[in-house]
């Protein structure tokens, strides 16, 4: 909608309001490994109306990167941190039309460590019931996944992220009888290796 001034007696065509409401979709930022390459989701943010001026830009405005990570306007933190801790930093996100900041910290650590409890199970047929596995890691909130190396065991997250619930569950209707083994492979991305649990089923005659 256009707007009109009048003023000594001549009128002035004035550009319109533009919404200014934007916000940050983005709440926190993922830990980073210490000397390993770090590219997270980018940084996400939603204005109430759409802006002619420009597209959304980003930009630390307080604060200090990791030194080794860098941040693009297009919301992208890439780059290798060399040094350990927690850097807390200020970023404005804007559109041309309006701007606001959010503070984030990230922090630089040592690749995390998994564990499982128990690290081995069993199962029969006399007792083919779900168990569960408690998973956890020296890193808070950290994202895992987990996979199965035979068509007979499966392995569900409870959450997805650690400390978690693994419910681990056997399937015995098209194996012969004996001994079988397999074996669960827990990942996540930042970890130096992945922690892989022994499943061993018993099938009766």
């Amino acid at each position: 909608m256009l707007r009109v001034l009048m003023v000594l007696g001549l009128f002035f065509v004035l550009p319109p309001l533009y919404a200014a409401d934007i916000e940050f979709v983005t709440q926190e930022l993922p830990w980073a490994v210490l000397r390993k390459g770090y590219a997270p989701p980018p940084l996400a943010a939603r204005a109430s109306d759409a802006c002619p001026l420009g597209g959304i830009g980003y930009a630390v405005v307080s604060g200090e990167l990791p030194p080794g990570l860098a941040l693009s306007r297009l919301g992208y933190l890439s780059g290798t941190p060399l040094q350990a801790g927690s850097f807390e930093i200020a970023v404005r996100v804007s559109n041309g039309c309006t701007w606001t900041a959010r503070h984030f910290v990230i922090t630089v650590a040592e690749a995390p460590a998994l564990a499982a409890s128990p690290g081995e199970l069993e199962f029969d047929t006399r007792s083919p019931q779900p168990q569960v596995v408690k998973l956890s890691a020296t890193w808070p909130h950290l994202v895992y996944q987990a996979s199965s190396s035979v068509g007979w065991l499966a392995a569900t997250p409870e959450n997805g992220f650690l400390p978690d619930n693994l419910r681990v569950s056997v399937d015995t209707k098209t194996l012969k009888p004996g001994r079988h083994e397999g074996e669960i492979t827990v990942s996540a991305w930042q970890a130096s290796g992945a922690l892989r649990i022994t499943v061993i089923l018993t099938v009766a005659d």
